[in-house]
């Protein structure tokens, strides 16, 4: 119970990875394979729908927005809905600022530990860095190029993350899905959108 209303909204599980058949398999389709053809197959402006579900909440958040990418490392999420939110990260800051309520506040990195993995996480697959991705994280790839899943599992450390694992979804060189499991169980679903044209 949430203030007196019952908990409606009931997290999905996405840590176990999927594991395809043997004829969904391609033992030609590997993690450096990946991480070579992703950076061609970004959009530097994504257009994103996110639904957030936790036992705290009696009905899943949904927002929608963009996401951009500058090389190498400023990671811009802008909500536009239901209200206005900015999140900027470059280098080991993160901005927010909300401009309805006139916030404006800036945190060292460090002070977030699982947003920091989860921007640690993006960084190095927008840049295809596949040695600083292998560091921080234990990688599982499965499917073909035409349909994969990877996940990410932060390696251990002396961070305090909540944060359990990581999925991306995707076809070709794009990223269609991400999927974010904390350990208590909250989930972040972001898909991004097609873009005008598309």
């Amino acid at each position: 119970m949430l203030m007196g209303f019952p908990v409606s909204a009931t997290p999905k599980r996405v840590c176990i990875p999927n594991q395809p058949s043997v004829q969904e398999s391609d033992k030609t389709w590997t993690i450096d394979r990946l991480m070579e053809e992703l950076p061609q197959g970004l959009h530097h402006l994504e257009r994103f729908r996110e639904t957030y579900t936790s036992s705290m909440l009696t009905q899943p958040i949904v927002k929608e927005g963009t996401l951009q990418f500058t090389p190498p490392f400023k990671l811009e999420k802008h909500v536009l809905s239901p209200f206005e939110e900015i999140f900027i990260a470059e280098g080991d800051t993160l901005r927010y600022e909300n401009p309805e309520q006139g916030i404006s506040t800036t945190f060292a990195m460090r002070e977030i530990p699982t947003l920091s993995v989860f921007i640690l996480g993006l960084r190095s697959l927008f840049t295809g860095n596949v040695s600083h991705l292998r560091q921080h994280f234990h990688l599982t790839l499965t499917g073909t190029d035409r349909l994969w899943s990877l996940h990410l599992r932060p390696v251990t450390s002396s961070e305090p993350s909540t944060m359990e694992c990581i999925q991306l979804l995707g076809i070709n060189n794009r990223i269609r899905a991400i999927e974010v499991q904390e350990i208590n169980g909250d989930h972040s679903s972001l898909r991004f959108l097609p873009s005008e044209g598309q």
